[in-house]
């Protein structure tokens, strides 16, 4: 039982990391990677028990973010359908860190992450400066 516990551990890590590598390889590949952007990325999985309506108004929220703070430059996101460990992915653009620290801050921002703690089981969030 034990060994079994620990391969699903391995598995979810290698899910991890397999993750991360294409979404960074997918960022790598479209018109706004200029050197030093700031890559905002969050990957979500809502509860069980969120229906499908309050999970699309979530979507539509999250959306309508770039529109209401300027300092996003480019926004973009997709439906997992790798495994159920995560559904969602969103990329959002910045220039620097301060761009981020302001989105993050604003009172849109704080609203919609209200909304969705009400419909979250786990989020990953990485953030990284493009390197190249």
């Amino acid at each position: 039982m034990e060994l079994i516990i620990y391969a699903m551990k391995f598995v979810r890590i290698i899910y991890i990391l397999l993750i991360t590598t294409v979404m960074m390889t997918s960022m790598s590949c479209d018109g706004n990677n200029k050197k030093g952007s700031l890559r905002h990325a969050v990957v979500l999985k809502f509860k069980d028990s969120s229906s499908p309506d309050a999970i699309k108004s979530v979507e539509e929220e999250f959306k309508e973010l770039p529109n209401l703070i300027d300092n996003v430059v480019d926004f973009e996101w997709g439906l997992n359908f790798g495994d159920e460990e995560y559904t969602h992915v969103f990329f959002l653009t910045f220039t620097d860190k301060e761009s981020l620290e302001e989105y993050i801050e604003h009172p849109s921002h704080q609203k919609f992450v209200q909304h969705l703690e009400e419909h979250l089981d786990k989020a990953l969030v990485l953030d990284y400066f493009v390197s190249e």
